[in-house]
Parts: structure tokens; C-alpha cells; sequence
């Protein structure tokens, strides 16, 4: 059975709050992510390839990145949000 897409997108957001709160307050916001969520339908790998294709999205080691960036910076600088996109997303 499909989960309803508001139940989904409550989920995403929750999960955002959550890791917001584990960064000291960095509330990060990714765009497109390379993952392997969609690597078990000849469905899902032929849209990722597209994506990769179109977009070239972030990798996790991106993300990665910017998070050790956002929590190594010193107590007296206030980072409250990242957005962070693959340049083609915008």
C-alpha cells in the first residue's frame, strides 16, 4: 500500500527538524541527492541515470562536507540555514 504523500512529506519534515537539532541548530536543506533508494526498479535506475544526466545531483560526500563545515565552525558563529543544490537544479 502507497504511503500518502502528506504522511510522507510530515516524515521528510520531522526528520529535517531532528537533524537540525542534532547540527546545533543548522537547519540543512539538500536538494537532489544521489542515493540508491531507486536502485530496485529498472523503473528507478533508468530515472536516476536521467537525473544524473540532467542535473549531475549531490553526493553524499558532498553533504558530508557541508555538514563538517556547519558544525567546525567556532560557538560565536550563527548558521541557522544552509540550502545546498546542485548548481543545474537551480
Amino acid at each position: 500500500m502507497p504511503i500518502p504523500l502528506d504522511l510522507a512529506a510530515d516524515a521528510v519534515e520531522a526528520g529535517a527538524q531532528q537533524a537540525a537539532v542534532e547540527l546545533g541548530g543548522v537547519d540543512l536543506r539538500p536538494g537532489m541527492v544521489l542515493t540508491d533508494l531507486l536502485s530496485g526498479s529498472e523503473m528507478g535506475v533508468a530515472w536516476t541515470e536521467e537525473m544524473k544526466r540532467r542535473i549531475d545531483p549531490l553526493t553524499a560526500d558532498d553533504v558530508a562536507e557541508v555538514i563538517a563545515f556547519a558544525v567546525g565552525r567556532p560557538r560565536h558563529v550563527s548558521l541557522p540555514e544552509i540550502l545546498l543544490m546542485p548548481a543545474k537544479q537551480l
